[in-house]
């Protein structure tokens, strides 16, 4: 059976058979492209991501069909498939240059829409317009060009009276490569000013970072939908699919026979629509036509696929990847992946959970071991790279022996065996070497499955029934309904083990709040299965809710034991210790968590609030600083910084610090700290006096955690004012900007993360209905002097106190302004809370 593999090369019909690999996607996207109750299209961009044969191009492709065949919406809208790759793109005025001759393209082709000859002899004098002279020359030329590209379409639009969609594949390149930040800005203000003409629908491996950059211009942009794998039964149906559309009659009264081998598809591929095929395409005939066949089959196959996958991957990760495919096991702890790769831990740690985010790896969490184990995402990419590194010829058959000792139970192998054994003794094949290495490999693949330890390793990979209710119980967990999850649990109670069935209650039973109840539950769970680390510290949770901490510590330390590669078990313990006084194992917990998870900005908080336990101020003011820097969550910066400034009001005094901050002999870092307790008690013009002698130059110390922490006790300084109706507010404002301008930060990411949390901590806590014009005059000084705010932002303490108001209303279209509003009225609610 051949499949093409580029949606682009197969029929409408042929395409359709197969909607259903993405169908709940789509149906989403073609009903939000339906007009609303007032005839107004949508102005919602979507992003398709997936791995790689995951059918990202299979569903743009078929939208796009949708569209033309559709009657209603091809009166409503044009579809432009773009190229699967746009190599020429490296700014918006060469994305505009070839959209322009993709739309003559299509209209060309629906020619009862429009003439298109005087739109072409617009774009072709465009097309013709040289470029020439110094790179800002040039810059500027592209710039104006770029918008008589953009008036063109406007026109079109308006002619036809139909809005654009670009379908558009591999955004992360064109973001991430191709047009820089600058273009991406004037293109997203194209977006906002003229919302009647385009809307994109586009794929992406992942999502690309900046769409979730608050900084960025398409930061939320996009509605996006992630293509997961396939699972058995819809293997079976795209593989019964595919034997109706390419009439194989033949083929299909063989799968059902098949189905033992189907099973394990989806593991071996990862659920990849395209990945499945080609092993299909190995099966088709029920037999393995020889080890050199196979190899050929693989290689030539596969490698286009994966060599490419490869070759994007940095260096650690290529190694960590080696790691996988050639140890013996297939499964791994990140501690065995840090020893095979000869890396720290950290980093390993660090690296496996971008190599998660990029669909290479997902984890199995095991009940029976000690450890989260890694494997590839895409089984089958083991057995080829194998194949292409193994090695001599009898190491690749030694690969090839576990791939066959995973798709044929033992029974077909022993067949197998038997049939090439009888064929060397009636001698039909009469290349008697050929029969040996068949046999020797088929036997090798018997001894592999025999091994206690591989049976235990594909024992785990295989296992698939507790899977669909487990993702039931995480979705419902989501939305907070724990006592429907306690119903299905007892619904599904004889399909899943005993002690799974009491740890999953007694988990239910600690959410709902019912702490002695979960005790009891969970407490069976461990009887049961003595092995399971995350019981124990659930059990550990609700006995520290009961100020039961002596028991909380066993089961936290208990944890532990079993997996102590988990940052929460530490970070939980610590937190006992601390309320116990038990300060230094406190410390040492939060540092143990802090090693295992680096990232993690509250075990920051925690480690500085016992450090000023131990009067070991200046050590906590970096633990102050780095809590801010790994957090986006507003609320918990504001506490954090209120654990602070409790400590400085109970032991500092105003006067010390004044005195102190005009000592000659006296260290830079001693006089930040200084300035950080006068900033606290509001001494403005004692700072201003000494900046205005001394200068900003102090702030520029990249390493020192006290500019920051500043310029945040500042902001609420500046906050406090706009709230209490201060008449000075804007002396606040000033001191802040000079401040904050005069930080030397890290890099630019940095400087923007502060900015942006800044402002939003403006937006959180200094707007109320009284005060607009005075956070309006905030934002335009910090505007003017310090750094340059998107129009839009002007808006939104409006938009948070008068929703029905027309401007806002207006504003609200857009989905980025809309977004960023909803998220602080959503941190509003939790700081109220």
């Amino acid at each position: 059976m051949h499949y093409p593999w580029d949606p682009r090369l197969k029929t409408y019909e042929k395409l359709k058979a197969t909607e259903f690999i993405s169908q709940k996607i789509i149906d989403q996207i073609m009903k939000s492209l339906n007009p609303d109750k007032k005839g107004k299209l949508t102005n919602q961009s979507w992003l398709i991501y997936g791995a790689r044969g995951m059918g990202k191009s299979h569903a743009l492709t078929l939208i796009y069909h949708k569209i033309k065949e559709g009657e209603k919406l091809s009166e409503k809208w044009i579809p432009i498939l773009c190229p699967e790759e746009l190599f020429t793109v490296n700014s918006l005025y060469r994305l505009f240059k070839k959209f322009a001759s993709l739309i003559i393209s299509e209209l060309a082709c629906q020619k009862s829409i429009i003439n298109c000859d005087k739109l072409k002899s617009e774009i072709e004098i465009l097309d013709k317009t040289k470029i020439t002279g110094n790179a800002n020359q040039r810059k500027e030329q592209e710039n104006e060009l770029s918008k008589k590209y953009l008036n063109v379409f406007l026109e079109l639009s308006k002619s036809v009276k139909r809005k654009f969609i670009f379908l558009i594949e591999n955004l992360q390149e064109v973001f991430s490569k191709q047009i820089n930040e600058d273009d991406q800005k004037r293109l997203r203000d194209m977006f906002y000013q003229y919302p009647d003409l385009m809307i994109w629908i586009a794929s992406a491996v992942q999502i690309p970072g900046k769409l979730s950059d608050y900084g960025k211009p398409f930061y939320h942009f996009f509605r996006t939908r992630k293509l997961e794998g396939m699972n058995s039964d819809e293997i079976m149906k795209m593989l019964n699919n595919f034997c109706d559309v390419y009439r194989a009659d033949k083929l299909k009264k063989n799968l059902e026979e098949m189905k033992s081998d189907i099973s394990v598809f989806g593991l071996l591929s990862g659920g990849n629509p395209r990945l499945i095929m080609l092993l299909y395409k190995f099966l088709e005939n029920g037999e393995v036509r020889g080890i050199k066949d196979m190899m050929k089959i693989f290689i030539s196959d596969l490698t286009p696929y994966f060599q490419k996958e490869t070759e994007s991957l940095p260096h650690q990760q290529r190694l960590i990847i080696d790691s996988l495919c050639l140890h013996i096991f297939p499964l791994l702890s990140a501690k065995d992946i840090a020893e095979s790769c000869n890396l720290p831990d950290n980093i390993v740690n660090s690296q496996v959970n971008k190599l998660k985010a990029t669909h290479w790896l997902r984890t199995e969490k095991i009940n029976q071991l000690k450890n989260e184990l890694f494997i590839l995402n895409e089984y089958i990419y083991r057995v080829w790279y194998q194949m292409r590194v193994g090695g001599v010829y009898q190491e690749k058959a030694r690969w090839v022996s576990e791939f066959l000792s995973f798709i044929y139970p033992a029974e077909k192998i022993q067949k197998k065996i038997g049939e090439l054994e009888n064929l060397a003794l009636k001698g039909k094949i009469e290349d008697e070497g050929f029969i040996q290495s068949e046999v020797e490999i088929y036997k090798k693949a018997l001894e592999w499955q025999e091994k206690n330890e591989v049976k235990k390793y594909f024992d785990i990979l295989k296992k698939t029934d507790e899977t669909p209710l487990l993702n039931k119980l995480v979705e419902l967990y989501g939305e907070g309904k724990y006592k429907e999850a306690l119903s299905i649990i007892e619904i599904n109670k004889e399909f899943i083990p005993d002690y799974t069935y009491y740890g999953l209650k007694g988990f239910n039973y600690s959410a709902l709040g019912g702490n002695k109840k979960a005790i009891k539950l969970l407490s069976k769970s461990i009887e049961l299965n003595p092995k399971e680390n995350l019981t124990y510290f659930i059990r550990g949770v609700n006995y520290s809710d009961l100020n039961q901490y002596k028991k909380a510590i066993d089961d936290y330390t208990k944890a532990i034991e079993l997996d102590p590669k988990t940052a929460k078990y530490y970070f939980n313990r610590g937190n006992v210790f601390m309320l116990l006084r038990k300060l230094k194992a406190a410390i040492k917990d939060y540092n143990k968590a802090i090693e295992l998870n680096p990232e993690d900005a509250s075990t920051y908080i925690m480690r500085a609030g016992t450090l000023l336990f131990l009067e070991k101020f200046e050590e906590s003011i970096k633990d102050f600083q780095v809590s801010i820097l790994k957090t986006d969550d507003l609320p918990l910066i504001k506490k954090t910084l209120e654990l602070l400034f409790v400590y400085i009001e109970d032991n500092y005094k105003t006067s010390d610090s004044i005195q102190k901050l005009f000592i000659q002999k006296i260290s830079k870092n001693e006089r930040l700290k200084h300035i950080l307790l006068l900033s606290y008690y509001k001494q403005n013009d004692i700072i201003q006096t000494f900046l205005s002698e001394k200068g900003f130059i102090i702030f520029k110390n990249k390493d020192n955690p006290y500019p920051i922490l500043i310029s945040f006790t500042l902001l609420f300084n500046l906050i406090e004012s706009i709230k209490s109706a201060d008449p000075k507010y804007m002396e606040f404002t000033e001191l802040w900007i000079n401040v904050i301008s005069s930080i030397e930060f890290e890099n630019e990411d940095q400087a923007e993360d502060i900015f942006n949390k800044s402002l939003m901590m403006i937006y959180l806590y200094a707007v109320q209905n009284k005060n607009i014009k005075t956070v309006k005059k905030v934002l335009e000084q910090i505007d003017k002097k310090y750094h340059q705010i998107a129009e839009s932002h002007f808006y939104i303490p409006l938009a948070l106190v008068e929703e029905k108001n027309p401007d806002v209303q207006r504003m609200m279209k857009d989905p980025i302004f809309k977004e960023t509003v909803e998220k602080i009225k959503i941190q509003r609610n939790l700081s109220d809370n």
